[in-house]
């Protein structure tokens, strides 16, 4: 998939630059010249600017499909694991929250348990069944009872009972497959507190007890191989907007187009990471500048550092490239427009912020600041790109 999207990249930018031929070179950049003379050249240059249009769109279609059928094909895996339905514990003789609050925590560690998933679907329980008949059903009641909890002497002869209150928790684990409980319990809780602590462990009692019934997984995550160097993390596919800054804006207005970045590790230390990245973009000119047409393409290596919270993570990161910029427009002292190809060393800064849907898939968002190098100046430009992450 990478591949194919690289070569579409790289057949876009060879047919541009097909007959363009170089003339004139500096230490920070090389500009290029053809004059259209003829009509019949200036459709040509019109095609060629489309065909730049589609390929990133097609580019991104492809990515995205591509990347869609291995979500699939992940989820057809993933209904292989065990599936769980918990209902909110009914409250009797207590508030509603109650059975919702020992129910919640019952829910967060099945949930946090990558071989398991938790259905979020509440239908009538015989619905249910027909639904998911593999899937485990966890029902319950909680009572507050009454209980004798101290004397108090009120004479020589008389005494007069303490009374306070008790959670009474009964829970079944119904397996649907066999029509049968799994696991039931059956537990007094003298406190609110008492049975919050004890919804945790019950939680991890029905946890623990379905990874060694079904030999799906250690609760330890797996040693990772440091013996490579390097090795390949994730790929990425990010659509993005370009952003003029400074005395660029005069001549720019906006810009959209896509990068693809894939992303290496280093294994003694995974969580500095390598990004290699190649993008497109076509560029909106203001009205009042003499240009017809507007590209840029990019091409460059970021070093960064991954910051992990649970299921999100930031990752600060600079970098250096170099920066194609290709005009089609009417230089000062010109009579005709002209093509024009500017070629600039760059460097950049940003950061990359993921949200983890599962271990192979990330919703990615990347704020960055560019400023490239001309023989007599500097240009600033921001890129705002948001996309997918595909994790090996």
């Amino acid at each position: 998939m990478v591949i194919c999207m690289f070569l579409l990249l790289y057949k876009c930018i060879r047919i541009h630059y097909l007959e363009i031929r170089f003339f004139r070179q500096s230490k920070w950049r090389i500009k290029e010249s053809i004059s259209i003379n003829s009509d019949q050249n200036r459709r040509i240059f019109k095609f060629r600017n489309k065909f730049i249009k589609i390929t990133i769109l097609s580019v991104l279609l492809y990515s995205i499909s591509s990347i869609s059928l291995l979500a699939a094909k992940n989820t057809e895996k993933n209904t292989a694991k065990t599936l769980f339905i918990v209902f909110d514990v009914s409250s009797k003789n207590s508030p509603p929250n109650t059975g919702a609050k020992f129910s919640g925590n019952i829910r967060k560690i099945i949930s946090d348990t990558n071989e398991f998933i938790l259905v979020r679907d509440y239908a009538g329980l015989a619905s249910l069944k027909k639904k998911y008949p593999k899937a485990i059903i966890i029902r319950g009641t909680i009572t507050i009872e009454e209980t004798k909890k101290d004397e108090k002497e009120l004479t020589k002869y008389a005494v007069e009972d303490q009374i306070g209150e008790r959670y009474h928790i009964r829970l079944s684990v119904y397996n649907n497959e066999t029509g049968k409980n799994d696991m039931y319990f059956d537990r007094i809780s003298i406190s609110e507190n008492q049975l919050n602590k004890d919804s945790i462990i019950i939680g991890k009692k029905i946890r623990d007890f379905y990874l060694k019934k079904y030999k799906t997984v250690e609760i330890k995550t797996p040693e990772k191989d440091n013996s490579k160097f390097i090795e390949i993390e994730s790929v990425s596919v990010m659509p993005g907007l370009y952003y003029p800054l400074g005395s660029l804006s005069d001549t720019i207005k906006s810009g959209y187009g896509v990068n693809l970045e894939l992303r290496e590790v280093f294994p003694p230390a995974r969580k500095i990471i390598l990004i290699q990245k190649i993008g497109a973009y076509n560029l909106e000119h203001n009205p009042d500048a003499a240009i017809e047409s507007a590209q840029m393409y990019l091409l460059g290596i970021d070093f960064g550092y991954s910051f992990n919270f649970k299921k999100f993570s930031v990752i600060p990161q600079i970098g250096i490239g170099y920066m194609i910029h290709s005009i089609d427009g009417m230089s000062e002292n010109a009579s005709e427009y002209d093509r024009e190809l500017y070629r600039n060393p760059y460097a950049d800064t940003g950061f990359t912020f993921e949200y983890s849907f599962s271990n192979t898939l990330k919703l990615a968002v990347k704020p960055v600041y560019t400023m490239f190098f001309e023989p007599d100046s500097m240009l600033h430009l921001g890129l705002l790109n948001f996309g997918i992450t595909w994790s090996f």
